[in-house]
């Protein structure tokens, strides 16, 4: 008979290392197994992100407008090693004690070995957003095995938690512009700092992210450009945008003549032309990875120089500082921004809240959100200023207190998203027409600062447009525009009001011409003057939508069937006459482009009207005109064979 031998037992041993609140006590593992070293093999030699002597979650933008903030923690533990045993994590487990949080185990794969006299940062399992309030405090259990498999041991760690607040009053500007933006595009993260992320296993970029643009394809969200295939620098949508400093500070150490890389999948190292500014105390932020020769150098004057604070080049928020690139240890154009806490080797990296933004999150997948869906809820405001979170389009807010936003050709259905992304920037409407090209609705729009009690609909049907008209003239607003508009086989309707009061007021929606002539008579009769006379051709028929109000317009004139050479001869008519534009529609009807226009003796005599423009010409005109100081009064769009025209008046 031959006898098996029987393996040797396992020694167990399990110490434990219970840190709370900054204290740490070793329990002694048990007596029945005896240890070969004296004391615990593992210690906490740090915890990060700290906020006092308390861990710092950060807050996250939402998900969309329907959905609210949350919080993220993104929880560093430093493990030491003063034995002379190499331990391999084998199990991390994060609880949130006294709070309605479920637990959560992680085996991390590979796992993370520290050696004899080193030690490693260790990342708390949690990838999850939790919804508020914060939890009080954190759990983590790290379960550790030898490598010998001489034994175990784990260290638990017990930690207060609290929001951070960064020491930039207000939060930080995003680093890019939406007027850099083409309709259509987003800024998105290229990557976020989630668990398990390139960037959650480096301390300094604990919070970093890498941002680029965005574009609906038609069946998903792309970073190139249309006809490209990603292999040049310039395929990609990022390349070349602007980036723009996110707060005042100083620049305490830059680069600006690296070369870039020269295609996408090719990197060298480094954050390659970039800059280190600090922005706070404590708050340095690095923008990584800029084109070459994008850095102006009165921005840099050295390079790779640690400059001091009074002899350091100073930036403004909002200041242009570069554009994006594809330089130094980068796969291809992107910007890489994270704040640390001293811009030098070992810093800690902590939370950016951007304050200037919107979000919404894109779908698991690129393909699962397409843009100007009425199935997806609007973006969220992040307010109060929060951290992006993973895969959300961004759109930064436009400027405040802008004289005028003012929009051209949109898609329809993506005129909500523009109204609310406009209103949470401080505008109001001012200025809204619908019109149709290729059986598909699409929209003018000029919005003001906002100021005063005001209202608008739009995509109403006539029944829908009578009842909020009639209810809101009803809580004492006044209809200072009324629109009407195809949107395919049916006619739709919009109008603005404002609270106020009035001396007379009259209007009507899907009228035919006799009909509109009979009221306008009526309204006449009574001393009212048009504000607005809108015209629809649908299935060969004119339908008329007006508003009437008691005002002091002087002499008017008002014409609603005119062809572009009439409406020419119209203002020149008129303007010989002292009257001038004040009011224009235009649609189509029996295969060309009509007009419906009012002119006012009252009218200031400093304005600039133009028909028949393409859009590219339109935007020319645009920029001519407000550059000299006036404002958009009308821009109406129509059709002309399968292309888009515009009229505008400027004042």
């Amino acid at each position: 008979m031959v006898r098996r031998a029987r393996a040797p037992a396992r020694t167990a041993r399990l110490a434990r290392i219970a840190l709370v609140a900054g204290a740490v006590t070793v329990l002694a593992p048990p007596t029945s197994s005896p240890a070969p070293e004296i004391g615990a093999p593992l210690k906490v030699s740090r915890t990060e992100p700290l906020s006092g002597t308390k861990i710092a979650v950060e807050r996250v933008a939402a998900a969309n407008a329907t959905d609210e903030q949350r919080w993220r923690l993104n929880f560093d533990i430093g493990v030491a090693n003063s034995s002379r045993r190499a331990y391999r994590l084998v199990q991390a487990e994060i609880c949130y004690p006294n709070a309605p949080v479920t637990c959560r185990k992680k085996s991390p794969s590979p796992q993370p070995t520290v050696a004899p006299g080193k030690s490693i940062w260790v990342q708390a399992p949690e990838d999850r957003d939790h919804p508020f309030p914060i939890a009080p405090a954190v759990r983590v259990v790290l379960e550790f095995e030898a490598t010998d498999q001489s034994g175990e041991t784990a260290v638990i760690v017990n930690k207060s938690l609290t929001e951070w607040k960064g020491a930039v009053a207000g939060g930080y500007l995003f680093p890019g512009r939406r007027s850099d933006l083409a309709d259509g595009v987003y800024w998105t993260d290229g990557q976020n700092h989630v668990y398990g992320s390139n960037h959650r296993n480096s301390d300094s970029q604990r919070f970093g992210i890498d941002l680029v643009l965005r574009r609906w394809n038609g069946s998903a969200w792309t970073s190139l450009r249309p006809g490209t295939d990603g292999t040049a620098n310039s395929d990609s949508l990022v390349w070349g945008m602007p980036v723009y400093a996110m707060a005042d500070g100083w620049v305490l150490r830059c680069y600006r003549s690296l070369d870039d890389n020269p295609r996408p999948g090719v990197k060298t190292s480094g954050g390659g032309n970039s800059y280190r500014i600090v922005h706070a105390t404590g708050e340095v932020a690095l923008y990584a990875h800029l084109r070459k020769g994008s850095v102006p150098p009165g921005l840099c004057p050295k390079e790779g120089e640690n400059f001091t604070q009074r002899r350091a080049p100073k930036v403004k928020a909002g200041q242009l500082i570069g554009r994006v690139g594809n330089s130094g240890q980068s796969d291809g154009p992107h910007l890489h921004v994270h704040l640390g806490t001293t811009g030098e080797e070992g810093e800690q990296g902590i939370p950016i809240l951007f304050r200037n933004v919107r979000t919404r999150f894109a779908g698991e997948t690129w393909a699962a959100s397409k843009p100007c869906d009425t199935k997806n809820p609007s973006f969220a405001v992040s307010s109060p200023p929060a951290a992006i979170s993973r895969r959300e389009l961004i759109e930064p807010l436009y400027p405040a207190k802008a004289p005028e936003l003012a929009r051209h050709g949109l898609s329809e259905p993506c005129f909500q998203d523009v109204f609310d992304q406009a209103v949470a920037s401080g505008y109001r409407p001012f200025w809204f027409d619908g019109y149709e090209v290729g059986g598909k609705a699409y929209v003018n729009a000029v919005f003001r600062p906002a100021g005063g009690d005001w209202v608008m609909r739009s995509s109403l049907s006539g029944p829908e447009y009578q009842s909020e008209l009639t209810s809101w003239v009803g809580k004492g607003y006044v209809p200072t525009l009324v629109e009407s508009y195809r949107l395919g086989s049916a006619l739709r309707y919009a109008f603005i009001a404002e609270k106020r009061s009035h001396a007379g007021l009259s209007a009507y929606h899907g009228r035919t011409p006799s009909q509109h002539q009979a009221l306008s008579n009526q309204a006449k009769s009574k001393g009212l003057s048009p504000v607005a006379v809108a015209v629809v051709s649908l299935r060969g028929k004119l339908y008329y939508t007006g508003l009437w109000e008691k005002r002091s317009i002087g002499v008017w004139r008002l014409s609603s069937q005119l062809s572009s050479g009439q409406y020419q001869a119209f203002l020149e008519e008129n303007e010989k006459a002292g009257r001038r534009l004040v009011y224009v529609n235009a649609y189509h009807h029996g295969g060309k482009a009509m007009f419906s226009a009012i002119v006012s003796s009252k009218a200031s005599k400093t304005y600039a009207a133009r028909h028949e423009l393409t859009a590219a010409a339109y935007q020319a005109e645009y920029v001519k005109w407000t550059r000299k100081g006036l404002r958009t009064q009308v821009v109406t769009g129509y059709r002309a064979g399968s292309s888009h025209r515009f009229a505008a008046l400027w004042r």
